[in-house]
């Protein structure tokens, strides 16, 4: 990762996202709006920053069904929010389709990390969660949450990953060589 200032202000707004959550937890429903926005707009750009970074766009025909019904699926969600017909079977099966095709590129992926399981874990949650929550089914909060560990999970081994992968040499290691 070469730009640094992306990864700040996203984990900027995933903190300020988890703050409004502990707040709306105690019963401060002042910040709910703000909290909202802040972890609609984190998970986005964390999730983008993810598959930009990674190694799903190497492999070109997931990649472009992943796209494909990820557009599917912001559609549904769309559908949903203005109350339009078809938007819960739009949502539902652009993120069903997208969690087999992720499903399967794991399945048959040669070299896996614990990266790669944490981001089938959350993906799979994610499902669940949407399902168990728009179905108004029970422990849809707590999928919610569950999904929300496993997201912020996903993002700082990304990022510890991206650490490892351009650590630099201090100079007392290249003196101590000599």
């Amino acid at each position: 990762m070469k730009d640094k200032s992306i990864f700040y202000l996203i984990t900027l707004l995933l903190f300020v996202a988890i703050c409004g959550s502990v707040l709306d937890a105690f019963g401060l429903r002042s910040f709910d709006n703000l909290a909202k926005i802040a972890s609609v707009t984190g998970r986005l750009g964390a999730l983008v920053l993810t598959v930009y970074e990674g190694t799903t766009m190497e492999t070109p025909p997931y990649w472009q069904l992943i796209l494909l019904f990820g557009v599917v699926t912001i559609a549904g969600v769309v559908f949903k929010i203005m109350h339009w017909p078809l938007g819960l079977p739009m949502l539902l099966s652009g993120l069903s389709i997208v969690t087999v095709l992720y499903s399967v590129r794991y399945v048959f992926k040669q070299n896996k990390t614990i990266l790669d399981l944490l981001k089938l874990l959350w993906i799979l949650s994610l499902l669940i969660s949407v399902i168990l929550k728009l179905e108004h089914w029970p422990y849809g909060e707590v999928a919610i949450t569950v999904q929300s560990v496993l997201f912020i999970a996903v993002f700082v081994s990304f990022y510890l990953q991206d650490i490892k992968a351009n650590k630099q040499i201090s100079p007392s290691e290249i003196i101590d060589a000599e």
